[in-house]
């Protein structure tokens, strides 16, 4: 590993010393430096004539205005669209998560209201087996929107329980 050559002005450690004393590439560098430090000393300062800036101030203000506002209005108008698109979409992902996790409170209650009924009918039997498919494809879906739909689906087939449960109370056969 060589010595940077920013480290060169600086003092030197002793591990860079010892560096320098082993490696001809970092020797003639520093050399090199030092050489160049040295001559700078000498080198005299020239002025730039007053009038200069008079000539080159033309020069930029006619590239500003190659810039033109229409340019500047475009790049204003990109980055508004930009960080509109990015807060719509933080949004839409923040109220979908909101959605996902009301069904599944909702699922929760409901799954609960069924637990509460303890006898064990082939109507329940045949919800939990209907239940249980879901689940999988629930585990096996890829994203929030395939989710939330499979869920709200659950829900629907919950209730649907719910409600033919409710007519038809003491028709049933327990297992």
């Amino acid at each position: 590993m060589h010595i940077a050559n920013d480290r060169f002005l600086q003092q030197l450690t002793k591990m860079e010393k010892s560096h320098l004393a082993t490696c001809e590439s970092c020797r003639d560098e520093h050399q090199k430096i030092l050489l160049l430090c040295e001559s700078a000393q000498y080198v005299e300062l020239i002025l730039p004539p007053n009038d200069l800036w008079q000539t080159i101030q033309p020069k930029l203000e006619k590239e500003e205005r190659n810039v033109g506002p229409w340019k500047k209005l475009m790049f204003s108008a990109a980055a508004t669209i930009l960080f509109a698109s990015i807060g719509w979409m933080m949004w839409s992902q923040f109220t979908l998560k909101q959605q996902l996790e009301h069904v599944l409170i909702s699922n929760m209650l409901l799954e609960e209201k069924i637990q509460l009924q303890q006898q064990v009918t082939y109507r329940r039997a045949s919800l939990i087996g209907t239940l249980q498919a879901l689940d999988i494809k629930l585990m096996n879906a890829e994203n929030t929107e395939d989710k939330l739909k499979i869920l709200t689906e659950r829900k629907q087939v919950i209730q649907q329980h719910i409600v033919s449960g409710n007519k038809e109370e003491g028709n049933e056969i327990s297992i």
